[in-house]
């Protein structure tokens, strides 16, 4: 069965264009708050992506889930269980893409995280 979750959409980076897309993931990533005109801060983005983990988490005990998202909302997913997951992090992946991440929870205590590297034969 799949169900959409729109909490687990990608962030909306703003409503005008962006001159500067790096520097932007760069500032968001140091400032959880930063946000452009009409755009999410990283923070409401994390904030809604853990909201649903939760529920699904909560509404599916012990069962396996895929959750397919964006990078940035899975990164931030992982940040938030392990906050050792920066900015560095979250650009080493960006190479990885699509990225794909495996979260281990008992329950609903985090484990830890795996990533897999869909191009490595």
């Amino acid at each position: 069965e799949v169900t959409l979750v729109d909490d687990f959409r990608e962030r909306k980076v703003s409503t005008a264009p962006v001159r500067d897309l790096l520097s932007f993931y760069h500032d968001q990533w140091m400032d959880f708050s930063h946000r452009l005109v009409g755009g999410e801060c990283l923070s409401e983005v994390q904030d809604r992506n853990i909201r649903a983990l939760k529920r699904l988490l909560a509404e599916h005990p012990g069962e396996n889930m895929v959750v397919g998202s964006h990078g940035t909302a899975l990164s931030l997913i992982v940040n938030y269980f392990d906050p050792a997951f920066d900015y560095d992090r979250f650009e080493e992946i960006r190479e990885l893409m699509p990225w794909v991440v495996k979260l281990l929870f008992d329950g609903d205590t985090f484990l830890g995280f795996e990533s897999i590297d869909v191009f490595r034969k």
